[in-house]
């Protein structure tokens, strides 16, 4: 199945509510960027490492997501300790 078509068929199952944040993290060089570029451009642009992180947002009738693609492993680890510590 087309990734285009199973993201905008996640999305018709979310229709419930209007705003959604996504969190893609994953090791270096995974493809995280490639997959949101995919999404929001409808094509893969050149692909370089993400420095830090990016935000993009995705507008769709039903729904917006502001994806957030966290690039760097220290940064991803500064996440994971900041949210999980109390």
């Amino acid at each position: 199945m087309d990734l285009d078509l199973e993201f905008f068929m996640l999305l018709s199952y979310m229709k419930s509510r209007k705003e959604k944040l996504i969190l893609m993290s994953g090791l270096t060089g995974s493809g995280k960027t490639t997959i949101l570029n995919k999404i929001h451009t409808k094509g893969v642009l050149t692909e370089i490492l993400t420095p830090g992180f990016s935000v993009e947002m995705l507008r769709h009738p039903y729904t917006s997501i502001a994806a957030f693609d966290v690039g760097d492993e220290n940064m991803i680890n500064f996440i994971v300790q900041s949210t999980t510590s109390s």
